[in-house]
């Protein structure tokens, strides 16, 4: 038993096996505090869908041999100009997604070329420069959110009349 315990221990990794257990544990103590267990296992569920989609739009990175997460934030923004547009043409289902894609693809092309170009030209201070365009970037967007022309009620904050929302909902938009 012990030599089963140690090779699962070897295998697994103390890392894994800590994290699994206090995952286990919150799930133990959810509903000591209110929260609904289906709940919380539907919403760990989405996350993991949704962090595995950016870990794979990580792969091209690495297998360009660029840091892990320097080119994410661009291609996370021209995913979100996409998005965004496609729900203030107000294009619902299956076809408001597919015109995000093909608004989202092109830009992200854009943006990656430009982004290539911007690190081949700093050869040796790749890292710096890739940390200062993804920070950058972010920031630039997150002023841009709240100029940029979008008039869907959906999407713009209710008191102001301009300005996107932090958070938008594409229930009703897509699927």
């Amino acid at each position: 038993m012990k030599e089963k315990l140690q090779a699962f221990i070897e295998n697994a990794g103390w890392p894994r096996i800590i994290i699994g257990l206090f995952l286990l544990s919150l799930f133990v103590a959810a509903p000591m505090v209110g929260v609904r267990l289906d709940a919380s296992l539907s919403d760990t569920l989405v996350r993991v869908g949704m962090n595995g989609v950016l870990v794979l739009a990580m792969v091209p990175m690495v297998q360009s041999g660029c840091g892990l997460n320097f080119g994410l934030p661009l291609g996370i923004i021209a995913g979100l100009l996409g998005a965004v547009t496609s729900i203030q043409i107000g294009i619902q289902g299956s076809i408001g997604f597919l015109i995000a894609m093909a608004i989202a693809v092109p830009l992200a092309v854009v943006f990656g070329w430009m982004y290539g170009q911007l690190l081949n030209r700093v050869k040796g201070d790749e890292m710096m420069i890739a940390t200062y365009v993804g920070f950058s970037s972010v920031a630039l967007m997150c002023m841009a959110w709240l100029l940029l022309p979008y008039t869907s009620p959906t999407m713009i904050w209710g008191y102001g009349g301009s300005g996107l929302r932090t958070t938008i909902s594409v229930e009703g938009f897509w699927f």
